[in-house]
């Protein structure tokens, strides 16, 4: 299935399978997934953002860990740790894409 140009923000999805499908262009700003399958296992996610620029994915975990995903592969390629925060809260891709903002709740 194609979702490309998508938008399923602030939808709650459950069961979805995606492993092997492409999310870049789709939008899931604010969406909570419940027993969705990704390539790896994650923490519980608290915020999901796809850069409109380019082909990345970055997800806020409930551990306060951020990991960046090349949407074309569907691989990690940045994983950062953040001790003093319990929850990524929101995130954005700012600046044509080239930084990713974030805000935790400690």
């Amino acid at each position: 299935m194609d979702f490309t140009g998508l938008d399923f923000s602030r939808l709650t999805i459950y069961h979805a399978y995606l492993q092997h499908v492409d999310r870049q262009a789709v939008n899931f700003a604010h969406s909570i997934f419940k027993e969705t399958v990704f390539n790896q296992p994650l923490d519980p996610v608290s915020s999901v953002v796809h850069n409109p620029n380019g082909p990345l994915l970055a997800t806020g975990e409930g551990n306060g860990r951020i990991v960046v995903w090349r949407t074309a592969d569907q691989r990690p390629i940045l994983i950062i740790e953040d001790a003093s925060t319990s929850w990524i809260v929101t995130m954005d891709f700012i600046h044509s894409g080239k930084r990713l903002v974030s805000e935790g709740n400690a």
